[in-house]
């Protein structure tokens, strides 16, 4: 397969568009959450306002569906260079960390100066919107290896940082079972041992929760590999092509009722995450294909939007305590004005992260390609996928 071909694969205008959707979702969640926390009101509301909630109401489905997009970009990557040869553990560490901690890192020290004057003007309105904040060495360095949750809590108020921690331990526990299998095909018994006992490191290091949202996150990976099969099947794109509409609305409909139901439900993390992941599928299949055409314009914006969504995941939550503290006394417990605060303090978070991400995430290339040169790589691939 040639790199031009891997590239088509890996990426398209859709995806970004669906990664800027879920890190809305995640911010417009934690915002509801916290003014209506901080203000002890009930959060299903009723009426006029449950149905303006409903777009706040996601944030952990929106999860679910990075999962998704992860292991389609990360686990692809892996299988298609697995069966070619190519795959260099060198590389894949260098890129995968650096994809992770080039924002991370600045991520915990924002976390520790914005919690610091969270806590300065009202600790008790940080405690109302949250658990109890841990902001010592020790938190912060568990938090840098990934092992929150687990093992640690999230450092400070920034609960997202959970899902990243999931989302490291997917990375080396698909590599170590993608090598495990290639090893027995190619009759490596030592290879396939290593590969082994590395995937069960992974389980005793990280804990056996990796195991439970990992079918969420393998969904991607099946997305990958279905696309190399019947990705480049004209008779399958051009029978999706001429029912656009239909599929379209279809497939937007199907993850929107299968999101609800399990918004509404609350199953365990387990049936739920993959639940929704499942029927992202025809969704993200559809944006797929879609990414060669010249985009509409808000195909641009959601494109735009979703080139910073990792800086906007990391970066939000402590962002949105702040703002929480610092409007407590701007108005009384009314539904009507919290419910309309809630986007505006969305807004408001989203645009703050964006020069956060050009300090940090638009100069992944530098430390990956730093990371490269430490870990002995034989590339200088600047993609970021």
């Amino acid at each position: 397969m040639t790199a031009a071909t891997e590239q088509r694969l890996s990426h398209s205008r859709g995806l970004d568009v669906v990664r800027g959707v879920a890190a809305v979702l995640v911010v417009l969640g934690h915002s509801r959450d916290s003014l209506f926390s901080a203000r002890d009101l009930d959060q299903s509301a009723s009426g006029v306002f449950r149905l303006l909630l409903i777009p706040t109401s996601f944030a952990q489905e929106a999860v679910a569906v990075f999962f998704v997009i992860s292991g389609y970009l990360v686990g692809g990557q892996v299988l298609r260079q697995a069966r070619e040869g190519r795959f260099h553990w060198g590389d894949y560490l260098a890129k995968r960390l650096s994809r992770l901690w080039t924002v991370l890192l600045p991520g915990l020290l924002l976390t520790l100066a914005v919690d610091s004057v969270s806590i300065g003007l009202d600790a008790v309105t940080v405690d109302a919107v949250g658990p109890d904040p841990s902001r010592d060495v020790g938190a912060a360095a568990c938090n840098a290896v990934f092992l929150m949750p687990t093992r640690c809590e999230s450092f400070g108020t920034n609960t997202s940082l959970w899902s990243l921690a999931y989302e490291f331990w997917f990375y080396v526990a698909f590599a170590a079972a993608t090598t495990a299998w290639f090893a027995v095909v190619e009759r490596r018994p030592l290879r396939l041992g290593a590969a082994l006992l590395l995937f069960g490191a992974v389980v005793v290091i990280f804990g056996i929760e990796v195991l439970w949202l990992f079918p969420a996150w393998l969904v991607g990976v099946g997305v990958a590999g279905a696309r190399l099969r019947l990705g480049a099947d004209s008779r399958f794109e051009g029978w999706l092509a001429r029912r656009a509409v239909l599929a379209w609305a279809a497939s937007a409909s199907l993850l929107f009722v299968v999101a609800l139901g399990s918004n509404l439900v609350q199953p365990t993390s387990y049936v739920g995450y993959p639940s929704v992941a499942i029927a992202s599928v025809p969704l993200l299949w559809l944006c797929l294909g879609a990414g060669g055409e010249r985009p509409r314009r808000w195909v641009s914006v959601g494109e735009w939007v979703g080139g910073w969504s990792y800086s906007m995941y990391v970066f939000h939550r402590p962002l949105v305590v702040l703002a929480v503290v610092i409007s407590r006394d701007w108005w009384n417990g009314s539904q009507a004005f919290t419910t309309g605060a809630v986007y505006v303090l969305a807004v408001m978070v989203i645009a703050l992260t964006y020069p956060l991400y050009w300090l940090t995430e638009r100069h992944t290339w530098v430390i990956r390609n730093l990371a490269l040169r430490c870990l002995g790589s034989r590339s200088r691939s600047t993609n970021v996928p």
